[in-house]
């Protein structure tokens, strides 16, 4: 159960990043894995992986969202992108967006 549990987090997490995100370049992207071993081979790995599928990365960008990370209280998002902040936040506020699927109190 946990796992699944932190398997949804993660699936949430990635589409507020891609909602939220813009459109990017290789040159783009590329900074933010450098720098570190880990980084650089992920990056190197992904470039290699659309080259086999013959995605050109000039022509489909990638979507590059922010940084993000939850508050203490885990109501709101620390984003570190404020054109990203507004959509994000909005994507992520509690709603009631499940009404018509609510069983009735009374059955």
């Amino acid at each position: 159960m946990e796992i699944g549990v932190k398997a949804g987090e993660l699936f949430h997490q990635a589409n507020l990043y891609h909602r939220s995100g813009f459109p990017a370049s290789p040159k783009e992207i590329e900074p933010l894995f450098a720098g570190t071993e880990v980084g650089e081979a992920a990056w190197s790995t992904l470039q290699s992986n659309f080259q086999l599928k013959g995605i050109d990365l000039e022509k489909d960008p990638l979507t590059l969202g922010s940084w993000m990370s939850l508050k203490k209280k885990g109501t709101r998002l620390n984003v570190h992108d404020s054109d990203s902040d507004l959509v994000a936040q909005s994507l992520f506020a509690p709603r009631n967006y499940r009404g018509p699927f609510v069983v009735s109190e009374k059955v």
